[in-house]
């Protein structure tokens, strides 16, 4: 047998005084540099497919992009500031 008390439960019982929820969700937020890993080739030399965020006409969303050794995510992302400097550097 087997018996369940959720918080709920505990404070209809007046096991607990009060049931406090905290939380915070933070939505679309772009403040920090986005990169994620999708896919990787290896197919006429070593390029991966990542997806990051771009600025285009003021707004910001996210682009999957095929990236190889060398390139920009400052220029390819039009000019974020957030990812000046990042430049793929090393895929293995």
């Amino acid at each position: 047998m087997l018996y369940r008390l959720d918080s709920v439960d505990a404070y209809e019982q007046r096991l607990v005084k009060q049931i406090e929820v905290a939380s915070i969700q933070v939505r679309d937020s772009h403040n920090k540099a986005y990169i994620k890993l999708k896919e990787v080739k290896s197919a006429n030399g070593l390029k991966v497919r990542i997806e990051f965020d771009e600025q285009l006409k003021g707004k910001i969303k996210r682009k999957t992009q095929w990236v190889k050794q060398g390139d920009d995510l400052y220029s390819l992302s039009g000019g974020r500031e957030l990812y000046e400097g990042y430049i793929i550097n090393d895929i293995y």
